[in-house]
């Protein structure tokens, strides 16, 4: 039974110094991971009585697993200068899900800094080279996972349900950034390209093309954003519609239905369509509940001049432009 996490500064320093993991007390044993070193060894777990045993025992544990070249022990972590330099993460990945996303134009030099600078985590095995490197890459191109199921556990808050935590596919050349010397991993996602900038992409990607956001950042696997049954761009491209902005000719003709004016036939619309839909939204996020046909039109009568246009709204509504526009007025809303 573990006893604690790892918490205890010393198991934590002696960790980071041998390219391990402390991940708590098992008893009266530290239990430690091996996070860094040659790509045999990744994932190894071993115990130790006392911290000073560390060094022999993980000798110890590369001779039984036949691993000479690249050993770790001596006096410091290695230092990766590069992403091409970086070990590879193999076998089986879990993860807590949080369902947090970052600002756009965040890199993942940006998530290093923000654990160096706000949550005082050294990351030794960084250096400034590859720091450089990393701010080429989204902060969408990293996740952090676990080797083990239970571990993930401890990443839960409280009241948290334990069907949060799963198994996560990571695809061939995903490559391991740093450990969090608590028994996680901050991983490249094998299939990332350095698409970004520091200071900014030279386009949004509701400025880009179809084309040209596939070119730059791969094409989606699936639709799995808000929207339900829209791809990342074509979300962007909607957000930016709904909030007024110069989207390009060119990339709205790849979606011609973001631009399709409320209508019932060839009876356009009257009312003012956005100003109710984030009338609709607003009651969404502060009741925090399914809406009643009462209580929408009792929202719409406000916004539309008689019955019949009332009628006309939830018949747009219902169309598949009506419920883009409304979902993402919605998720500005939350996001507010």
């Amino acid at each position: 039974m573990m006893v604690h996490r790892g918490t205890d500064p010393e198991a934590i320093k002696v960790a980071e110094r041998f390219g391990l993991t402390f991940d708590g007390m098992m008893e009266d044993l530290y239990q430690l991971t091996v996070a860094k070193g040659p790509e045999k060894a990744i994932g190894i777990t071993f115990y130790v009585k006392d911290l000073s045993k560390v060094e022999a025992r993980l000798a110890e544990k590369f001779k039984e697993f036949g691993i000479e070249e690249g050993n770790p022990i001596g006096s410091e972590t290695t230092m990766y200068r590069s992403v091409a330099e970086l070990p590879e993460f193999r076998g089986k990945a879990w993860r807590a899900e949080s369902g947090y996303s970052h600002a756009r134009g965040t890199t993942v030099a940006d998530i290093i800094r923000f654990e160096r600078e706000e949550l005082r985590n050294e990351y030794p095995d960084i250096s400034d080279e590859l720091l450089k490197d990393l701010d080429c890459y989204s902060a969408e191109d990293v996740v952090w996972v676990n080797r083990r199921r239970k571990d993930c556990l401890t990443y839960l808050s409280e009241g948290e349900s334990e069907e949060a935590v799963g198994t996560v596919h990571l695809p061939e050349g995903t490559k391991i950034v740093t450990p969090d010397y608590c028994g996680g991993f901050l991983v490249l996602i094998g299939s990332a390209t350095p698409t970004l900038k520091k200071g900014g992409n030279p386009k949004e990607p509701w400025q880009m093309t179809r084309e040209e956001y596939e070119s730059a950042y791969g094409k989606p696997l699936k639709s799995t954003t808000l929207t339900g049954g829209f791809s990342p761009h074509k979300e962007a491209v909607a957000v930016a519609v709904n909030q007024g902005k110069p989207v390009p000719p060119e990339v709205l003709a790849d979606y011609p239905e973001l631009t399709v004016k409320p209508s019932i036939g060839s009876n356009p619309m009257i009312t003012d369509v956005d100003t109710a839909l984030k009338d609709i939204a607003d009651w969404y996020v502060d009741t925090r509940r399914g809406i009643t046909e009462p209580e929408l039109e009792s929202i719409l009568l406000k916004h539309c001049g008689s019955e019949a246009e009332v009628q006309k709204f939830v018949s747009f509504l219902e169309t598949e432009p009506g419920q883009l526009r409304f979902k993402t007025l919605l998720r500005e809303r939350k996001g507010g």
